[in-house]
């Protein structure tokens, strides 16, 4: 022996209380060579001044979805010890290349504040995570085909996108065979931001350039209005009435006053559509114009979907309206991932669910700095691994 030691590691909680163990540990040297060693006790976690059963309870909390704060509070350890622990157990599972995939999914999302984003390329049948990198280029792309490999990439049919130039190239160039699919989503709200949204702030400026504000503001506060569905607005104005009727007969009809939380809604949403589409023609033709892609879309045969399309770019060209004629343009030169939606029944619908996961993940843990925890974080949540838990028998009762 060579000198010792006292240290202290922290334990389990115990009936509501901190819990600390205390050992002496003996330093031990060669007299050979003059190597010398500390004692390590076998009930700590390596690397960590915890007990091996609270390293266990961390990792638990962590596999069921708790974040590094929460994890941390409720153990009372520090959160640097939580997302060491955290980062160890997601580097050690198993998430290399998975079995190969007919559909994929590509978009990016927001990386941190500030316009940084990264790119995020799933399997659109389950879901699983495939490829994460920072950027939303087509060199996130590229990476993404190197990182798979040629022999997995032969098996995939098409990708779902929406219309990333970048992303768009780079499988034209390099895997032309794989279809490209824009789905129905991406398409809407392109329209609705390219010309629903453009025409109205169009309108809105000539009104005010002209001295009109009675016709500036009527085309206030109509976003929702004008990008939603008749029927949807149908549905908003009966929610509206059926809770203006509930309050008017238990507070208003009784001279009461609401109560905090209760207000009265609008239920005039479907007649100031009306409304706009008779003072403005040509945002009534743009509305209506919106209606008739839906459907083209909604067609299930390609045949029958070309068709669709084609009727609908002969209205556009009669239209004469800047923002139409220029988003006709754009599903011309984009009609083969058109078409491609009625082959292949595939859409980002699953990968914009992993982007409000991805967003979800974010929000619990205030942020994240460490970009590769995070992409590991993002993995472990797509790939939702079935954790084994021990099985408790019930109670029984004695007769």
């Amino acid at each position: 022996m060579h000198g010792s030691r006292e240290s202290v590691y922290q334990d389990i909680e115990l009936i509501g209380h901190l819990h600390y163990i205390i050992v002496r540990l003996e330093r031990y040297i060669c007299p050979g060579c003059g190597y010398s060693r500390m004692q390590k006790p076998g009930f700590a976690a390596e690397g960590h001044r915890i007990t091996e059963r609270l390293r266990r309870r961390i990792i638990m909390r962590m596999n069921n979805g708790a974040g590094i704060v929460e994890t941390a509070r409720s153990l009372s350890v520090h959160h640097s010890i939580v997302k060491t622990l955290d980062n160890e157990r997601l580097k050690a599972m198993h998430m290399d290349r998975p079995k190969p995939a007919r559909f994929i999914a590509i978009d990016e999302f927001l990386l941190h504040k500030g316009h940084r984003h990264a790119t995020v390329v799933i399997d659109a049948e389950d879901g699983r995570v495939l490829f994460l990198e920072a950027g939303k280029r087509k060199q996130q792309a590229y990476d993404f085909f190197e990182h798979m490999g040629k022999d997995w990439m032969r098996h995939v049919q098409a990708v779902a996108m929406d219309m990333n130039a970048q992303y768009d190239s780079a499988f034209r160039e390099r895997w032309s065979g794989i279809a490209i699919v824009y789905d129905r989503f991406h398409m809407m709200k392109l329209y609705n931001d390219s010309v629903l949204t453009r025409m109205r702030r169009r309108l809105q400026d000539d009104l005010r350039d002209r001295g009109d504000e009675q016709g500036y503001s009527r085309l206030r506060g109509i976003r929702f209005i004008l990008l939603s569905r008749r029927s949807t607005l149908a549905e908003k104005d009966r929610e509206a009435h059926e809770n203006n009727r509930r309050l008017y007969e238990s507070y208003r009809k009784h001279g009461k006053e609401l109560p905090p939380g209760e207000r009265v809604m609008f239920s005039g949403r479907e007649r100031k559509l009306d409304e706009i589409i008779r003072d403005n023609a040509s945002l009534g033709v743009a509305y209506f114009l919106a209606e008739q892609f839906r459907y083209a879309f909604s067609l299930q045969s390609e045949d029958t979907l070309k068709r669709g399309m084609d009727d609908w770019c002969s209205i556009a060209s009669n239209s004469g309206i800047p923002e139409i004629l220029a988003f006709r343009e754009t599903v011309i030169s984009h009609m083969d991932g058109i078409l491609n939606h009625a082959r292949f029944a595939i859409n980002s619908g699953r990968v914009e669910g992993t982007n409000n996961m991805i967003k979800t993940i974010r929000r619990k843990a205030y942020g994240y700095t460490d970009t590769e925890y995070f992409f590991l974080r993002i993995m472990f949540e797509s790939r939702k691994p079935l954790l084994v838990y021990r099985s408790q028998k019930s109670h029984k009762f004695l007769n």
